[in-house]
Formats: C-alpha cells, sequence, structure tokens
C-alpha cells in the first residue's frame, strides 16, 4: 500500500501533505470477468515483457476462481508491485447493483445485504479492496447502493456516470472516463489527453479490453508527452489521494498484510471490530487482508 512518503517522493504530495493538482488516472487491465477470458485470454496478456513499467489494476474477478482456480496461483506468484488486483465489473459478479435494493422491479426484498456477504467472502479472500468498475445501466449509482461496497471495497469504486470523483463513507468513488479503443498506443494517448482537466484535481479511470501491458505502456508514454498533468497512478495511490484531495484522510485505516492472514486479522477484526467495519470507539477501520 503507498503510503504519504512514498506519494510525495513521486511528486502527487506536497511535503506538507497536499495533493498536487493533476488529473489522475488508473489503468483498468480487462475484461477478466468470466472464466473464458481466464483461461483462453489472460496469460497471453499477462506475460508481456512491459507489465510491471507502469500501475495497473488487473480486474479479474475472484469467485472464478471457482471455475479456473490454477490461474490465480500463476497471478500471485509473477505480479509486480505494479501489478494490483481489483475486482472487475460489478465485484465478485456480473449484475446492476442499483436493482438489488428497493423498490426492485421484481417486487422482492432488498438483497443488499446477500450481495455485501457475497463479495466479502471473495475480497477477503484474494486481498481485495477496489471494484474496477459497476455496471449501472439506466439507473445511476446512488448513496445507498454505494454503501453496500463501503465494507468490502473501502479503497474505491468506479462508476459510469459521475464526471467528477467524490467520497461516500470515505470511499472514493472514481469516474469510468472511457473505453481505450484506438488501434495503436500514440491515437490512444490523444485520445485520453482528452480527459485532461486543467486547474483542477480528479481522479479517473481508462479502461481496456484484452490489451498488453505494453499498449497501456506506451499510450501512458504518449498521453505523457502531450498532457504532462495527466498522471497514471495506481488504484491504491488513487485511493490514498483521492481521500486526501476530498477533504479526508488515511489515518484510520488498517493496513494488513496478506501474509498474516488468517490469524492476525481474525483477531483484530474480534478484537476491535466485533460488529460491523467501524471500531468507532477507537476510530479505525477494519479492512480485508491486503498485501503490503
Amino acid at each position: 500500500m503507498p503510503t504519504k512518503a512514498d506519494l510525495v517522493a513521486k511528486g502527487f504530495m506536497t511535503a506538507s501533505g497536499d495533493v498536487v493538482q493533476n488529473t489522475y488516472y488508473i489503468w483498468y487491465g480487462g475484461d477478466y470477468d468470466s472464466a473464458a477470458w481466464l483461461y483462453g485470454q489472460l496469460k497471453q496478456h499477462w506475460d508481456d515483457p512491459a507489465r510491471g513499467t507502469v500501475p495497473i489494476g488487473w480486474a479479474v474477478d475472484s469467485e472464478l476462481s471457482l471455475r479456473f482456480p490454477v490461474i490465480y496461483k500463476y497471478l500471485y506468484a509473477t505480479r509486480t508491485a505494479n501489478d494490483v488486483f481489483t475486482s472487475g465489473d460489478s465485484g465478485a459478479g456480473y449484475l446492476n447493483p442499483t436493482n438489488l435494493v428497493v423498490p426492485r422491479d421484481s417486487g422482492l426484498p432488498s438483497a443488499d445485504q446477500v450481495w455485501n456477504k457475497w463479495n466479502t467472502k471473495w475480497f477477503q479472500k484474494f486481498g481485495l479492496s477496489f471494484t474496477g468498475f459497476v455496471i449501472d445501466g439506466n439507473m445511476a449509482m446512488n448513496s445507498t447502493v454505494e454503501n453496500i461496497y463501503s465494507s468490502f471495497s473501502f479503497n474505491g469504486i468506479v462508476e459510469q456516470r459521475p464526471a467528477n470523483y467524490h467520497l461516500n463513507d470515505d470511499v472514493p468513488i472514481l469516474h469510468h472516463a472511457s473505453d481505450v479503443i484506438q488501434p495503436d498506443a500514440a491515437s490512444a494517448g490523444k485520445g485520453m489527453c482528452q480527459f485532461f482537466k486543467a486547474n483542477t484535481t480528479n481522479f479517473i479511470m481508462f479502461r481496456t479490453i484484452l490489451r498488453q501491458a505494453s499498449f497501456m505502456a506506451n499510450a501512458s508514454k504518449a498521453a505523457a508527452a502531450l498532457c504532462p498533468g495527466l498522471k497514471v497512478v495506481s488504484p491504491h495511490e488513487a485511493s490514498y489521494l483521492a481521500r486526501v484531495a476530498g477533504g479526508s484522510d488515511n489515518d484510520n485505516m488498517v493496513w494488513v498484510p496478506q501474509k498474516s492472514w488468517p490469524r492476525l486479522p481474525v483477531f483484530l477484526k474480534l478484537l476491535l471490530f466485533p460488529k460491523n467495519k467501524w471500531g468507532s470507539h477507537l476510530g479505525f477501520r477494519w479492512s480485508s487482508p491486503i498485501d503490503a
């Protein structure tokens, strides 16, 4: 996980703790939201010598380990510091989460706790804390639906509709700016620069579909040459920066290294957070296991 010192060293924060004014973007490396994509597509795009040169959020849905488990051991064993695993759409499963809360077209009761429980299981199992993006169809996300995600996807959610980021319960909500579908990196970089906003700070996501890391690295290089204020960051870096830029902080986050799971996190959870994600009496937030 990033620290203030890391972000200051990269020029994203000042020594006094302010976020430097830029348009920060993350890469969504997808779409690995089906077992067929994992089996037939992911490895050839993952095994790219350029992987690790720029931060990428690889959207690999964790519940698909029920269908194709062997790929996960390979991914976790070969990732670099710039490879961050997130969920795909819309978490641990493909659906429109706005249709989970009442009033529902089906007339059924709310399924928000069912969805929360299912996602919590898979996010904790694979150390995830960021939802690559959610599908909202004809119904825009709102705070009620965002609250479903806040306990397991506490490092962020990407939504399709809001043009600017915001915080909900300290969870950064980022904007899905565009799919990057250009045939070459140079034209991709030019297209990405259309989303740069001067004299403000914003956090956005660019989505790729079955693209190699080299394409994303070269597109980032092309964009940087045309619009230096468009900065690529990891999903976790975007989360840290967005909290600070949004007027909050990261002081109440409890980061637990993956290697300590399950004994230490279970102990912390029982000790500090017996009922929910907040340890209100101590001011800490419980997190699923995270790779430090």
